[in-house]
């Protein structure tokens, strides 16, 4: 009941609730009563907050719709979408950073250390390292992560410093290291599939295979 009253709560329609406990305000028990006056008074709070943030965003649209776009067959809208340097869509909003742009300059950097250290990437795009490479500490693997990590690191904000990165990887093995980015994927690959505009996941919408 907890997780399904938190789950709900975060993703779903708070009013929801009273389907479980019932016509709550009339219950005879003093503490549903309590528990549902916080829910409408946070459901309240909320959807006034909601109702502040779109009207200020209608405004602002409003304001900087060129005369005529209602009839023009213009999409004056396309001029939020974020550009590469070629002028191309990303599929991003223009934000602070270019990030669509960041991850074309990143494969393209990862395409030059692969034709720099003589590896190839399959079919996801992954750089594949033989197996011998793995036992030594000169490696290619760990001369290819080093610039890599370098590049990151002068480019975008990461959770952990470069020193961090490059200590872990001289104390892990690089299979260990491999085993556990395969992990992160699959894990990331399935949070996007219940990941919602706000960027927040919902859980719920995850068969019982994918939660397990």
């Amino acid at each position: 009941m907890e997780r399904w009253l938190e789950q709900d709560s975060a993703y779903g329609d708070l009013a929801a609730g009273e389907v479980l406990i019932g016509m709550a305000s009339r219950s005879k028990s003093p503490i549903v009563r309590i528990v549902e006056k916080m829910m409408s008074e946070a459901e309240f709070d909320t959807n006034r907050q909601v109702l502040k943030k779109g009207n200020e965003l209608v405004r602002l649209y409003n304001k900087i719709r060129p005369t005529g776009s209602q009839i023009s067959p213009y999409n004056w809208q396309k001029r939020f979408m974020e550009l590469d340097r070629d002028g191309l869509p990303t599929g991003y909003f223009i934000r602070d950073i270019n990030e669509g742009q960041f991850y074309i300059d990143k494969d393209n950097f990862e395409a030059s250390l692969r034709a720099k250290y003589g590896l190839t990437a399959d079919q996801d795009g992954h750089t594949i390292f033989q197996e011998e490479e793995f036992t030594k500490n000169d490696s290619v693997y760990n001369k290819y992560n080093d610039e890599l990590d370098e590049w990151l690191d002068e480019r975008c904000n990461r959770r952990y410093t470069l020193e961090y990165y490059k200590a872990r990887r001289r104390y892990l093995s690089p299979k260990t290291l491999q085993a556990q980015n395969r992990i992160q994927r699959q894990i990331d690959l399935i949070l996007d599939k219940c990941r919602m505009v706000s960027g927040l996941v919902d859980l719920s919408k995850l068969t019982l295979n994918e939660r397990s």
